[in-house]
This record gives structure tokens, C-alpha cells and sequence, in this order.
């Protein structure tokens, strides 16, 4: 593929063919950059560029090579280049080296509400619901109409089985039936079904729209059996 005029200034005219089957040129080297007549911010730039386009195209190790080297050339060239490297680390299975891009951007930054957010759905995701819980508090604390961290602080509280303390932030974002059935919901995920039912009968006496959560619910339900069948 040809990656446009950004990538064409790193890589050099052999990769800017105008042939449409033309292959790309590797990208240089930080020796090689440093060769050319662009000074080292211009050509962090460039690679911040380049890395947003391989971002867009779901090519997120490539896109993690560009900020890296952007980083290394400028730190400052991309505001927000430790928090991109976390969530491309992340997306690639890293998760020890998007740990250590999301400290060193909350080291930077340490009352950006959406960045706390960010983190704290990683932390939820790598199974640790009381740190991505701090994350969390202080992303409201920060910005108390921030739905989304509302939302998933009640989701950690409900995975450290804090449910009433869930039911407070759920319904921050939402009205006590919904609220209630995310509760369900979040039982299902740990397993307790009787729990989720119970939540349910109560969830949808005066919503029982919210019964569509039960289909839900029961695929949860027959994932985990099927799961544990798996294990013998």
C-alpha cells in the first residue's frame, strides 16, 4: 500500500511511486532521519502522522513504531502520545508495556478525566476492579457529569460485589430499574445467577422492557456451563 505524503517524507521518494502497485519503502531508521535536512521536531511530526494513519488502518504495531519514534526524537511532539501507545499496547496483548505508557501519561496529566477513564477501563479489563475503581472516582471527581465513568465505576464496585455502592453510581447515569439491572447483569458476569434473576424479577415489575436484558442473561448463562464443560 502507499501510504500517502506523510509516510513519502520518512520513507523517502522510492516509496512515493506513482505507480499504483507500487510498493511503500520501508520507514528509515531515527539514524537515517537524523541524516536528512529535518530538524528532529519536524520529523517527530511526520511520524506522529504516519503512526495516525497506520492507527486508522488497524495497523496498531506499525502505528506503535511511529509514535515511539516520534516520542524519542520530540517528547514532545503528540500531547497525547503516551496515552495512544497505552491503548495500542493494549490492543496488541501488551498489557505490562500499556501499564507502563498510561503511568507515565497519568504522570503527565494526572486530572485528565477522560485519560482516568481510559486507565481504568484497561484496569477493569486485565481483571482489577479496585485499582480501575480509583481511576474511576477520580474521572467523577474530576467531571461529575461524566457518564461513561459512571457507568463503569459502577460496573468495578459490581465485580468487587459492592452492590449497593453500584447501585448508587449506576444510578447517576440512569433510573433505579436499569440501574438494578445492570446490577443482574454484572452478577451474570461472576457468575451468580440467582442473584441476576432475583435482580431481574425486581428490575422489570415496573419496566418490563428491561426483560430484554433476560436473553442476554441466559447466554451468559449457557457460556459459562459451556465453558466448565470444556474444562472435563
Amino acid at each position: 500500500m502507499i501510504l500517502g505524503a506523510r509516510a513519502c517524507a520518512i520513507a523517502g521518494a522510492a516509496g512515493c511511486a506513482s505507480d499504483p502497485d507500487a510498493q511503500a519503502a520501508p520507514a528509515k531508521t531515527d539514524d537515517q532521519i537524523a541524516t536528512t535536512n529535518l530538524a528532529p521536531a519536524d520529523a517527530a511530526r511526520l511520524n506522529v502522522g504516519v503512526a495516525q494513519d497506520f492507527d486508522l488502518a488497524g495497523q496498531h504495531r506499525d502505528a506503535i513504531l511511529h509514535y515511539e519514534r516520534a516520542m524519542r526524537l520530540d517528547p514532545d511532539a503528540h500531547p497525547t502520545g503516551h496515552r495512544q501507545l497505552g491503548r495500542l499496547y493494549a490492543l496488541v496483548n501488551e498489557p505490562a508495556r500499556a501499564h507502563q505508557s498510561y503511568t507515565e501519561a497519568l504522570r503527565l496529566d494526572p486530572n485528565d478525566a477522560g485519560l482516568l477513564e481510559q486507565v481504568g477501563a484497561f484496569e477493569l479489563a486485565q481483571g482489577r476492579p479496585a485499582d480501575a475503581e480509583s481511576h474511576f472516582r477520580h474521572a467523577v471527581a474530576v467531571n461529575p457529569d461524566f457518564d461513561e465513568a459512571w457507568l463503569k465505576l459502577g460496573l468495578a464496585l459490581a465485580a468487587q460485589r459492592r452492590y449497593p455502592e453500584a447501585m448508587d453510581a449506576f444510578e447517576q447515569v440512569m433510573d433505579p430499574a436499569e440501574a438494578r439491572a445492570n446490577i443482574a447483569i454484572a452478577m451474570a458476569r461472576i457468575g451468580d445467577f440467582d442473584g441476576a434473576w432475583q435482580q431481574m424479577l425486581l428490575a422489570t415489575e415496573g419496566r418490563p422492557d428491561l426483560q430484554r436484558y433476560n436473553g442476554l442473561i441466559e447466554t451468559m448463562r449457557a457460556e459459562q456451563a459451556a465453558a466448565i464443560g470444556d474444562q472435563w
